[in-house]
């Protein structure tokens, strides 16, 4: 029988049906390496209930609190997929609060990262937040998003530098202070 790997933070290597779709666009070789699980809970007499789980929506502050718990228990890979999802969720968040305008989409998540950060560097920056810090920022999260916040970098990087996971925490903390203002 085959166990994979037992990591104690399963919550940290799910994804939803809509996440493995698009891994699966973006590179047909993740089909090979997506696997469904079952729970021992899931198991009845002789079958498996449904398998489909849905992730939890949390906010980025909350992600990247989780993140920081990870990386204190040494959890580094676990930690970069949490800033990751913060990332994710930042950046869309961010365009909300600073009132940028996105094309339509069923799905909020089918923007990708790149686009809604070129739409956040169009913005013009307030006394509050000055264009010079926001554009920044803003590049300091493009310099990590390559990397650390790749979702597809995970799975063949389990040597990622804690100091890497920390500096884009860290980053994304910074950005998300200036988001608010």
């Amino acid at each position: 029988m085959y166990y994979g790997i037992k990591t104690g933070l399963g919550d940290a290597f799910v994804i939803t049906g809509r996440e493995k779709e698009a891994l699966i666009a973006a590179d047909r070789k993740s089909e090979e390496v997506i696997q469904p699980f079952v729970r021992g809970r899931d198991v009845k007499h002789w079958h498996a209930s449904s398998v489909v789980r849905k992730t939890v929506h949390r906010p980025a502050p909350a992600l990247l609190q989780k993140a920081h718990e990870l990386l204190n228990q040494g959890y580094v890979e676990a930690a970069a997929n949490y800033v990751r999802q913060a990332f994710e969720t930042g950046i869309r968040t961010a365009c909300q609060f600073k009132g940028i305008k996105l094309p339509y989409k069923l799905d909020a998540t089918d923007h990708k990262a790149q686009a809604l950060l070129d739409e956040l560097k169009k913005w013009p920056g307030t006394t509050a937040v000055p264009k010079a810090d926001w554009d920044a920022a803003l590049h300091r999260l493009e310099l990590l998003k390559n990397v650390v916040m790749n979702p597809y970098s995970h799975p063949n990087a389990p040597n990622i530098p804690k100091q890497e996971v920390m500096d884009a925490a860290n980053a994304m903390s910074k950005f998300l202070e200036l988001a608010r203002k």
